[in-house]
């Protein structure tokens, strides 16, 4: 009866740990909540700022174009964490989940669109690019459906995943930009690797609006 109590009591102990190592942590090392606001910003210093929203085109505003921006002190527009389990109140990583932009009413030029984020092909450079116009809370909506993961463990931050279900996830990077272009979040190509972000809850700061 000891023994079983023992083996009991280990089997407690590593499911507890795993749990606790599993949880995606913020820059204040408390775990992610689903539906709080966060700032998404660069886990390395100099590195750019937080990611941010961009209109589509010139000719047509929306969907807007996930990017980051260029500043380290511009920490970009906030985003709320949702888990496809809805039993589930924080972010594990490599669980699936979707990303929605926070904007107020004002400054949203596509009150119409969904600010959830979602992977689409941008026809002017072919590249995949992660815009919003997603959907999210829908286990069927394949384009939406993004992972947080630790790319390295040398690194403090957090990066990106695409994972539609049945498919094996790609890398989100950030883009070399072209003159007059910002840096855009998309798939990663070329080998390249993926960026490293961190999560800073937003505490009562007043939302920018989109330029």
């Amino acid at each position: 009866m000891k023994t079983k109590i023992a083996i009991l009591l280990f089997l407690v102990l590593v499911f507890s740990s795993k749990s606790s190592y599993a949880q995606v942590l913020d820059t204040n090392g408390n775990p992610v909540q689903v539906g709080t606001k966060y700032y998404v910003v660069s886990a390395n210093w100099g590195a750019g700022g937080g990611l941010s929203l961009s209109p589509g085109s010139r000719s047509q505003s929306c969907p807007y174009t996930v990017i980051q921006e260029r500043s380290p002190q511009n920490y970009g527009y906030p985003v709320t964490f949702s888990s496809l389990d809805p039993n589930v109140t924080t972010i594990g990583v490599s669980a699936p989940l979707n990303m929605v932009f926070v904007l107020d009413e004002d400054s949203n030029q596509c009150p119409d669109q969904s600010l959830a984020w979602k992977v689409t092909k941008n026809p002017s450079t072919g590249q995949w690019d992660v815009t919003t116009g997603g959907a999210a809370g829908n286990p069927d909506a394949s384009a939406s459906q993004f992972q947080i993961e630790r790319f390295s463990r040398r690194s403090s931050g957090y990066g990106f995943s695409f994972c539609p279900p049945g498919c094996s996830c790609k890398q989100l990077g950030v883009s070399v930009p072209r003159f007059g272009e910002e840096p855009r979040l998309g798939l990663t190509s070329n080998g390249a690797g993926g960026a490293s972000f961190s999560f800073q809850k937003v505490d009562n700061i007043r939302i920018k609006q989109v330029a």
